[in-house]
């Protein structure tokens, strides 16, 4: 959440969580350029203050002051953005990188679909799925992460879910981990956001 409203008290909380979550890699929306007085980005301060070793972060082209982060306990390698792609002609949305995580080998995505526009949201990820497509690693599993700005039952679910097309694009079937974890503990999907 790039805002200056309580930013101090968010970071040591989100820092507080991040160690505690000890998650493999975090992806991280609205990361402000510049974090407090320092000129680092708010991703590697997250990065380093957190113990996690890796990271990559870009600014949107079209918005300088926040971009997009991913911090990994392992080595990011292919780090790219969707909008150096000379046929990106939409709001910048998507970073990715390749990790290992316990001899698996990962094409990662992290991406911030376009809040205000459900036509835009369903461009961006019909782009972002044909980009990811194109650079994923032969026999490397798929992690979509990101703020999809979307419901259930919203067309950028479903076109995930394999259930329909959008801009004539299809896709295979994303597995949704809440609700894997959710079918797999036997209890109703959590919220994402509330």
């Amino acid at each position: 959440w790039n805002s200056t409203i309580l930013r101090q008290a968010r970071r040591e909380a989100l820092i507080t969580a991040l160690v505690r979550l000890g998650a493999d890699v975090i992806a991280l929306q609205e990361v402000p350029t510049a974090f407090g007085t320092g000129t680092q980005d708010a991703g590697a301060v997250l990065a380093e203050q957190s113990k996690y070793p890796y990271h990559y972060f870009r600014a949107y082209p079209n918005d300088p002051d926040e971009g997009l982060a991913i911090l990994s306990l392992h080595p990011l390698d292919n780090v790219c953005a969707e909008w150096d792609e000379p046929y990106s002609k939409l709001p910048a949305c998507a970073i990715g990188a390749v990790a290992m995580i316990a001899g698996y080998q990962f094409s990662l995505v992290n991406l911030h679909l376009d809040w205000s526009s459900i036509a835009v949201r369903e461009q961006q990820i019909t782009r972002v799925v044909v980009w990811h497509n194109t650079r994923k690693a032969p026999g490397s599993w798929s992690l979509l992460c990101g703020d999809f700005n979307a419901i259930p039952e919203s067309s950028v679910y479903r076109f995930l879910q394999g259930q329909q097309s959008l801009h004539g694009v299809e896709t295979q079937p994303w597995i949704d981990l809440a609700a894997y974890d959710a079918f797999v503990k036997r209890k109703a999907t959590a919220a994402t956001l509330d």
